[in-house]
């Protein structure tokens, strides 16, 4: 034995408690608090809107339908004065 202990045996790990941030332990300022903030704040704070979710796709495929539509009237580059949907359809 060397020093009092024994050859291969790991000394045992100490559970200390974790130091916490100031973060963790202080309470949060007052204008932070869920539950003092308006109703409407909180409404908004609380999850995506309902509307957003219900007309969103609609709306995206909506505005990419408009910008596919205004891509096929321009004029073709290299046509002789005709639109990319005539130049396409051929």
């Amino acid at each position: 034995m060397e020093n009092g202990k024994q050859m291969g045996v790991k000394p045992r790990m100490v559970m200390r408690p974790r130091k916490r941030n100031r973060a963790e332990t202080s309470p949060a300022p007052r204008a932070y608090r869920r539950e003092e903030r308006s109703p409407k704040l909180r409404r908004l704070t609380e999850g995506p809107m309902p509307w957003a979710l219900r007309w969103g796709m609609p709306l995206l495929a909506l505005a990419l339908l408009a910008l596919f539509a205004a891509v096929m009237m321009m004029p073709f580059p290299y046509g002789a004065g005709e639109t990319v949907l005539a130049h396409w359809l051929g």
